[in-house]
């Protein structure tokens, strides 16, 4: 009479286990973390807005969470992930022959964005032309119920710089912002 071995059960069992750890590693649930991307195409000076951004989950580690802080330092198309080198926080260098000068900003300007400075008549003078400028720093928002905007550094042209210390100077200018960047 021909007995049959004893089945290999801890051949059965270890394959069992493998088989049990792959659909585990391959059905389990992967951590993920909200990540910021454009909404729509943002300018280079920019400051974010809540309605600016897209959060969408991606894997946990995957790129690096950028602080939203700050204006942007370059272009941002519709779609793209907010990176951390995307954004500035540092004052900018003034463009090549230009002077700056300090003066109180609105509280919204960022670095980078564009202004015009419009010089108030005095008596018996005629205003010049609004001038063109370029915010290069926006100092921290004053606070309090008297608070008015920010102290903040701008460029401008050489060829307008005295008009417009002149003007800083005698409390005769106004700030028009343009869209940033």
């Amino acid at each position: 009479m021909y007995w049959f071995p004893r089945p290999p059960y801890m051949r059965y069992a270890l394959v069992l286990c493998l088989v049990l750890a792959a659909l585990w590693l391959e059905l389990r649930p992967h951590p993920t973390e909200r990540y910021p991307f454009a909404r729509a195409d943002l300018a280079a000076g920019s400051a974010l807005s809540p309605s600016d951004i897209a959060w969408r989950d991606l894997p946990a580690g995957f790129l690096e969470a950028p602080s939203l802080d700050g204006a942007l330092a370059r272009p941002v198309r519709a779609g793209e992930p907010l990176r951390p080198s995307d954004f500035s926080t540092t004052d900018l260098d003034p463009p090549d022959g230009w002077w700056s000068l300090e003066l109180d900003l609105p509280s919204d300007v960022v670095p980078g964005q564009q202004v015009r400075l419009v010089v108030l008549p005095s008596q018996g003078i005629e205003p010049p032309d609004p001038i063109p400028a370029v915010v290069v720093s926006a100092g921290s928002p004053e606070t309090g119920p008297l608070a008015t905007g920010s102290e903040g550094r701008i460029a401008v042209p050489p060829e307008l710089a005295a008009t417009a210390a002149t003007a800083v100077a005698e409390n005769r200018v106004t700030v028009l912002l343009g869209s940033p960047g």
